[in-house]
């Protein structure tokens, strides 16, 4: 069944960009460049439209949707806030890694430029958050392994 939308100014903003439309629960979704999190420009069209975030709070989702761009879907909270939203839907990376793995995903880690690497591949195959294995292929954390 096909759902008629009407945009808003906000969704007006992202003409530039390619809207999907999930209709159950109604999330607009950008289509266009998202981060390495996996996150569209939400951010930034809240601040343009609603005014300036604390640099200490988030912009949270309620659907916890990264692409959503839905102002009906976010509000501004504190981290806690955040990390209890995507726990309770569980999309909070919840594992915990091991020595065993650590030792494992750095053998497996290949760095064949500057800027390319095999790190989002290994982070998707082991279920990992985007961006976590950063520190621990640099040796910030886990550095005893």
């Amino acid at each position: 069944m096909e759902r008629i939308v009407v945009l808003t100014y906000q969704e007006a903003i992202l003409a530039n960009g390619v809207m999907v439309v999930d209709p159950d629960p109604p999330c607009i979704e950008w289509g266009g460049y998202v981060n390495n999190s996996g996150y569209g420009p939400h951010r930034e069209l809240w601040i343009k439209v609603n005014g300036s975030i604390d640099t200490d709070l988030e912009l949270c989702h309620t659907c916890n949707n990264r692409r959503c761009v839905s102002f009906e879907h976010m509000y501004v909270g504190t981290r806690s806030d955040n990390r209890r939203d995507s726990l309770r839907a569980g999309t909070h990376n919840t594992q915990i890694l091991t020595p065993d793995l650590v030792k494992e995903v750095r053998a497996r880690y290949v760095r064949t430029s500057h800027k390319r690497s095999n790190r989002r591949e290994l982070e998707e195959e082991y279920g990992l958050r985007p961006g976590c294995l950063k520190p621990v292929l640099r040796g910030q954390y886990w550095k005893d392994v």
